[in-house]
């Protein structure tokens, strides 16, 4: 059993920690490629962050609706401790977790993941930066599609 005050604390923690990382790579490939800094996108498109970027809290609040966040910090954190061990695929079949088929689960497969990469994908074209176009692909690539 786990302790979810702990997780609660933990989690955000380490999901912090993961998303500089990757937001810390996307600045060093920008860097090593020769990547323009600022990509000079039109104001419609960087619009088109902002739009993608309500859209994505919007979606989480709804997601959050039908299962309570401390549930999915504390899913993420089992998955968290599954990758470390490296049996992820193994514990997989082991799962206690009820099945969650409602409303955004009806829709998207991984709805959490698939919030993050909008997100972040939403910051990259509200902001401009070229280093924040890496961390959505990095993030799809690893996760796999959360579709």
């Amino acid at each position: 059993m786990h302790d979810s005050t702990k997780d609660v604390l933990l989690v955000p923690s380490i999901v912090f920690i993961v998303v500089t990382v990757f937001f810390a790579f996307g600045y060093l490939v920008t860097l090593v490629l020769g990547m323009p800094f600022s990509l000079s996108l039109a104001l419609p498109i960087r619009l088109l962050g902002a739009l993608l970027l309500f859209s994505s809290f919007v979606f989480l609040g709804w997601l959050f609706k039908y299962r309570k966040p401390v549930d999915t910090i504390v899913s993420t954190c089992v998955t968290f401790l599954k990758v470390r061990r490296g049996n992820l695929l193994e514990e997989r079949l082991s799962r206690t977790e009820p099945l969650v088929i409602e409303e955004p689960y009806r829709y998207v497969r991984h709805p959490l993941y698939f919030g993050v990469v909008v997100i972040v994908t939403g910051w990259w074209l509200l902001l401009d930066y070229s280093f924040l176009c890496d961390p959505p692909l990095i993030l799809v690539q690893l996760c796999g599609s959360p579709f």
